[in-house]
């Protein structure tokens, strides 16, 4: 039986959990995904540990924060005026909004606190600072050699 080469194509079925130390298991998710063996994207703990894999063979990966999404930045939590949101209304804490940096990029942001005069915004990713579980099966393996 072959198993997963550096530049594979590799289909895994997987089951994520997303665990901190003080709230327990925030996030589930599961699915099928492709990926490209060894290629060290935005998931590279994953990429890599593919590599050697054969079809139907399971591996548990625990990731931490640094290979994953990162650790929280505290300078992406910042006070910015309500004036900014006027396209949300109704805004919330907790909403996941789109604003426009001063280098015209967009960016999204979680609300954490919202004011009639302020908006405390996180532009952390919703997962950094956390640590991923990742259990994967490889479903199928396409070799571009």
């Amino acid at each position: 039986m072959s198993s997963v080469r550096e530049g594979d194509i590799a289909v895994i079925d997987y089951r994520a959990s997303v665990v901190d130390g003080s709230e327990g298991i925030l996030a589930r998710e599961s699915g099928r995904m492709r990926l490209r063996a060894g290629d060290c994207g935005a998931m590279g703990a994953i990429d890599m540990a593919v590599v050697g894999m054969s079809a139907g063979e399971t591996k548990k990966l625990v990731i931490p924060p640094e290979r994953a999404f990162g650790e929280r930045d505290p300078s992406l939590v910042m006070e910015l005026p309500r004036s900014h949101f006027r396209l949300y209304p109704d805004l919330k804490a907790g909403c996941l909004v789109r604003l426009c940096s001063r280098a015209g990029k967009e960016i999204e942001v979680v609300t954490r606190r919202v004011g009639d005069k302020s908006v405390t915004v996180d532009a952390n990713h919703p997962l950094a600072g956390m640590t991923l579980n990742f259990d994967m099966t490889v479903h199928a393996i396409e070799s571009l050699r």
